[in-house]
């Protein structure tokens, strides 16, 4: 009689640990998906401050000289204006590493406008075919477009994405023949998101 009690005691033993074991994995899992999105969020809100930085002065950084051929280098005001967190790393005149492996690049364009260029996952360079984006983050591109562009579209000229032929064009610029930011779907941005391919050079490009 003992041993009979003894044995659904070990079985009851072993079927709550299977309990824990399960619980424990979904627990993991689920843990690293929501700092996953905090620290996507994050991203979202330090860029979001950088940008409402940039369009503050965007007047009197219109009026610099450019100091490279395309326009001027933002980083260093940006930096001395506090727009960036002291988790940044700056790697030039240009731009930042970020806290989440991202290179941002900040700068005026050609037309004096302010530009930003979002390198996810950053860059390596190639010895035959240059930079390339091999960690090209999928999921935080969908974020910045649908949480960064769309809230912006009144003061965007054209977001887009640079290796690829994806252009969204801001309320002001949107025309007939242009795709527009304020129609954007899911399936829009997860297929802009998407034509990012392997070995190629990408990088999300917001003008204003």
């Amino acid at each position: 009689m003992k041993q009979n009690q003894s044995g659904r005691s070990m079985i009851e033993m072993l079927g709550v640990l299977a309990i824990i074991g399960v619980l424990s994995v979904g627990g993991i899992a689920g843990y690293s998906k929501a700092m996953e999105k905090f620290k996507v969020d994050k991203a979202i809100s330090e860029y979001s401050y950088l940008i409402a930085g940039l369009m503050e002065h965007k007047s009197s950084l219109s009026k610099l000289e450019a100091n490279q051929r395309y326009g001027t280098d933002l980083a260093d005001f940006a930096e001395a204006a506090n727009l960036v967190p002291q988790s940044w790393k700056k790697v030039d005149a240009l731009g930042f590493n970020d806290t989440y492996g991202n290179r941002i690049h900040t700068y005026t364009n050609n037309n004096k406008d302010i530009a930003i260029d979002f390198y996810l996952g950053g860059y390596e360079e190639n010895e035959n075919t240059g930079r390339v984006s091999k960690a090209f983050n999928t999921k935080v591109c969908e974020e910045i477009f649908r949480n960064l562009a769309k809230p912006l579209q009144s003061v965007l000229q054209k977001a887009w994405i640079y290796g690829t032929n994806v252009e969204f064009y801001g309320n002001a610029y949107c025309c007939h023949s242009c795709k527009c930011i304020n129609s954007l779907t899911l399936s829009d941005i997860h297929q802009a998101c998407n034509s990012c391919i392997k070995d190629s050079y990408c990088a999300i490009v917001f003008w204003f």
